[in-house]
């Protein structure tokens, strides 16, 4: 006999277990395609910050299309992961295994590379691989770090999610974005984070991907609201960002990996959720364009992680080492997609060891 509760779908579109709250959607047994398209959208505007060319103010506006997509990210992990149901180690057994195996073996990687090309020394490497735990040993790992952070908190903070009623939820998501702005008052002033240092995190969008799609989207003056809210509390950060530069928003942010301007995320997140069918999404799409649309679209998100973890590699170690023609531009920006994505498909299939690659 099946022991799992049943799952009930209400007519607000939530889908939540009887007497104790909303399911996470990757326990669902089906796909959401709008989850897809935001991660394969989200991962090719990433790259852009790193392929495009932009000189100090103009990687004010450059990067501000990434750190966007960062924040989704972080509401797409929530809204797949939260609340935990069943046991922690089956959880992390699942999960960390996704992202500290690949972490792991392409830290090594990169540091193999760093001390080949001379940019690292011997025992400087040595150290790099020691850290791997504590440290990213190449730019574009500190990702991995911040969703396997939110891994660890998942089986710590969905007991009160299933418990929390939705006031308290948004209580905590007001805190939460309101604390988003401290690191921007300190650089015209002398506030600090203090004890919000810890608060503004990416735990908060991962709590808010939850909120979002059991609570806010199906009730739309909610999310309304919501939204208005993300605005309001970007603007003054916005302002300093223009008018401070990016050496002192860089400064303000040395120490987080997320800063205000991802909270546009959240938007960014219920536009593509609501535009692409949202819990009306079907498993099964008729039609066979329809069908191959899908298959592609599914294929691509599930390289996409693949994809963000070599393009570093191929445009800071390769590319532009060894092809000296080769600078900041779209047509970089083409060519690293056009490479790295049958890379990264082709490195997942290598049988055996192909699952800890990607």
């Amino acid at each position: 006999m099946n022991n799992e509760p049943e799952v009930i779908a209400p007519a607000s579109g939530a889908i939540t277990l009887p007497g104790e709250g909303p399911m996470p959607l990757a326990s669902m047994g089906r796909r959401f395609p709008a989850l897809d398209l935001l991660r394969v959208l989200a991962i090719l505007t990433i790259i852009t910050s790193h392929t495009l060319p932009g000189e100090m103010q103009a990687r004010l506006w450059k990067d501000l299309p990434c750190n966007l997509c960062l924040g989704a990210m972080f509401v797409l992990s929530g809204a797949l992961l939260l609340p935990m149901y069943g046991s922690a180690r089956d959880f992390f057994s699942k999960r960390l295994r996704r992202v500290l195996i690949p972490l792991a073996v392409w830290s090594v990687i990169y540091a193999a590379v760093y001390y080949f090309q001379g940019e690292r020394t011997l025992i400087e490497t040595i150290r790099s691989i020691r850290d791997i735990l504590f440290r990213s040993t190449f730019p574009p790992g500190w990702f991995c770090y911040a969703i396997a952070g939110i891994y660890l908190f998942t089986p710590v903070i969905s007991p009160w999610l299933r418990a929390a009623g939705r006031r308290q939820i948004e209580a905590y998501l007001l805190v939460w974005l309101l604390s988003l702005n401290i690191p921007y008052f300190g650089i015209t002033t002398d506030i600090n984070a203090g004890l919000f240092s810890m608060f503004y995190n990416c735990l908060g969008y991962s709590i808010a991907g939850m909120y979002l799609v059991h609570y806010a989207i199906p009730e739309p003056p909610s999310w309304r609201l919501w939204v208005l809210a993300v605005l309001f509390v970007t603007a003054y950060p916005l302002y300093t960002r223009l008018h401070n530069g990016w050496e002192a928003y860089s400064q303000a942010f040395y120490i987080t990996p997320n800063c205000v301007e991802a909270a546009l995320g959240i938007p960014l997140f219920v536009i593509i959720w609501k535009l692409f069918g949202g819990w009306k999404q079907t498993a099964s799409p008729t039609g066979r364009a329809a069908r191959m649309a899908d298959r592609l679209l599914r294929e691509l998100s599930v390289d996409s992680f693949g994809l963000y973890l070599i393009h570093w590699l191929f445009v800071f170690h390769i590319l532009y080492p060894y092809f000296p023609g080769w600078e900041p531009s779209w047509a970089t920006y083409f060519l690293t997609i056009g490479v790295c994505y049958p890379a990264a498909a082709l490195l997942r299939r290598i049988p055996v060891v192909g699952k800890y690659l990607m």
